[in-house]
């Protein structure tokens, strides 16, 4: 009898609509979905997760730390406080009290690490560094609190004579070169070398020391040194921190390398709820005392913030609240609140003197919302995307398009008072994108949004997923091992240890993966109808019992069929039967055994029309 019936045939798999009645999801896609991902013409159960890493105690983020030459390492913040190395988890190599999260961003094969609340930086915290190994330390350095002894040298020498001042600064591990110490004052006698003594150790972490000195002062000195500009010496590098001697000479024209911007520079960098890099320079946003300020440092030099004009304040009146990303796209620089978004550019100024624009007054994100591409926030394909209360946003210029459009059901189930958790993570390798969520008015991260744009990043094209994890979620990241150089999923659970997708792994670390599809309602009459709908051919792989329903209209009348055995290699292509009477009828594809799995290359469902409306309704 079947083979008289009329078939409908769904090849085409485009993840979920949820956006509307189900009576609206076009046939290609689906009304709902539970851990499925997709391939060419196929949707399929995702690939299940193993360890990774064993870790004890309860995490609240982890962050990726890559050292050149070196495996990836991961940065563990656990709810007493501490930072760990992954490659030495029994140590902290870092404790604030109180500290809930953390911003990380990598430079100079540095970690730079904000602690904050989610909101603003942590109040009273600074912006720290790490060199992969030993402790963690405050970012930049202070000045020596002493000044060197200083003296005429029995050796001939060019110093020009006249009033010299005479200053010691110090260059820490990291590069950082700390403001000038207290001035010695020299009357040099005009033809002899600077002999100078009693120069100041700098603390644990100094590895060399700069000898600064002003030209030939006009007049007498009156004690402030902040008056009077200060040089590099030539030669006057000390390449350790143990000598307190040295001999110098030089003409006044020798002194060309001003140190002036020293002076300015802060001893430490407020902390921040977002990090990111523009042209080089790390820049680090949404501080406790100015939370529309963005510090921004010298090129190529993260830890030199100018105190006076190196910051740009975005809009603090707006009641926007705090700048919370940044990213750079293209020559500019995009700052975002939580429901607005800014851009400004380098103009060849202070970063003090640069426009402030607004970008869209209904648009922002959170300080995790901006796509990550592998260990870096920024764009891909001249284009960026970011997570807002609206949905998940292309940005080309212009907030062009909501990618989540289809899928802006499910979307709206964020926990909108936890939305700064949301964290989003690209993989461009594997043309995926991850979105890790709190739903349903949960206050941690319970599910995944999976999102496949190997067809184009559009909304027609890109494929949603709803994933289950089986654990509440502290962190989602994509690593490129380096022994394989291969993109991995990974993701850190709060009650403790980070686990990888594996794809020859069919279940979760021992836990069943529960997959299914619920395809797109289907009628034989286009009037909508009453249709017999009697069963259905899947052209399907996999292991382990599907499970087969068909539901009518809301779901009112469900029939199971008899499930199918699955093979990896059927050889055929089943036939399940099945009576249900409706005007439309939707079928439900399901595993959720463990190691239980299914792949779908095409649906036939058969059926005929029956009347054109239901008797006495």
């Amino acid at each position: 009898m079947i083979a008289e019936h009329e078939r409908k045939t769904i090849s085409e798999f485009y993840g979920t609509y949820r956006r509307g009645t189900a009576d609206v999801v076009p046939l290609q896609y689906d009304i709902e979905n539970l851990n499925v991902s997709f391939d060419q013409n196929e949707v399929k159960t995702r690939s299940g997760y193993i360890l990774d890493l064993p870790f004890p105690g309860n995490i609240l983020r982890v962050h990726t730390y890559e050292k050149s030459n070196e495996a990836t390492r991961y940065l563990i913040l656990r709810d007493n406080g501490s930072i760990y190395d992954s490659t030495a988890p029994s140590t902290p190599i870092l404790f604030i009290d109180g500290m809930l999260d953390f911003s990380c961003q990598v430079m100079f094969d540095r970690a730079y690490i904000s602690p904050h609340n989610g909101n603003t930086g942590l109040p009273g915290q600074s912006v720290y560094v790490y060199e992969g190994a030993g402790l963690a330390r405050v970012a930049g350095g202070n000045a020596p609190v002493s000044a060197p002894t200083v003296a005429n040298s029995t050796i001939n020498g060019h110093v020009e004579a006249g009033i010299h001042l005479f200053a010691i600064a110090y260059e820490t591990n990291s590069g950082f070169i700390t403001a000038e110490g207290l001035a010695a004052q020299l009357t040099s006698v005009g033809d002899k070398k600077v002999a100078i003594s009693a120069i100041p150790l700098g603390p644990t972490g100094t590895i060399a020391r700069y000898v600064l000195a002003t030209k030939k002062l006009i007049g007498t000195y009156n004690g402030n040194k902040d008056q009077y500009e200060f040089y590099f010496v030539p030669n006057g590098r000390i390449g350790d921190n143990t000598t307190t001697t040295l001999t110098v000479d030089f003409y006044d024209a020798d002194l060309l390398a001003s140190a002036d911007y020293l002076r300015n520079q802060l001893a430490t960098i407020p902390a921040g709820v977002g990090l990111g890099i523009y042209k080089g320079a790390l820049c680090v946003c949404g501080e406790d005392a100015n939370p529309a300020r963005i510090r921004i440092s010298k090129f190529n030099d993260p830890e030199s913030h100018d105190s006076v004009a190196g910051y740009v304040d975005c809009y603090p009146k707006d009641n926007g609240g705090s700048v919370k990303a940044v990213v750079e796209f293209r020559t500019q620089l995009n700052l975002h609140k939580s429901f607005r978004s800014y851009v400004t550019v380098d103009n060849g100024s202070s970063p003090s003197f640069w426009p402030v624009n607004s970008l869209d007054v209904a648009i922002g994100t959170e300080v995790f919302g901006i796509a990550k591409v592998l260990d870096i926030n920024g764009s891909t394909g001249d284009n960026y995307i970011a997570a807002s209360r609206k949905g998940l946003m292309l940005f080309n210029g212009l907030f062009s398009m909501e990618l989540s459009a289809n899928f802006s059901d499910n979307w709206k189930r964020i926990t909108k008072t936890h939305f700064n958790i949301v964290t989003l993570v690209l993989d461009p390798i594997h043309e995926c994108m991850y979105v890790m969520v709190p739903l349903d008015g949960a206050t941690v991260c319970t599910h995944i949004f999976f999102i496949d744009f190997t067809e184009g990043m559009d909304i027609e094209t890109v494929k949603w997923s709803l994933w289950n994890m089986s654990k509440s979620l502290a962190a989602v990241f994509v690593d490129l091992v380096y022994s394989t150089k291969k993109a991995e999923m990974k993701f850190a659970a709060i009650a403790g240890n980070i686990y990888k997708m594996d794809d020859d792994t069919l279940n979760d670390n021992g836990i069943a993966i529960e997959s299914y599809v619920r395809f797109a309602q289907i009628s034989f009459d286009k009037a909508r109808g009453m249709c017999f709908f009697s069963g259905i051919r899947p052209r399907i792989n996999g292991n382990g019992i599907l499970q087969i329903r068909a539901l009518s209209i809301d779901e009112v009348l469900t029939v199971d069929a008899a499930s199918i055995v699955l093979s990896d290699k059927p050889g055929l292509i089943p036939l399940r039967e099945f009576f249900l009477q409706s005007e439309a009828c939707s079928i439900l594809l399901r595993v959720s055994t463990i190691n239980e799995w299914f792949s779908l290359r095409e649906l036939n469902v058969f059926g005929v029309p029956l009347w054109n409306e239901r008797p006495n309704i």
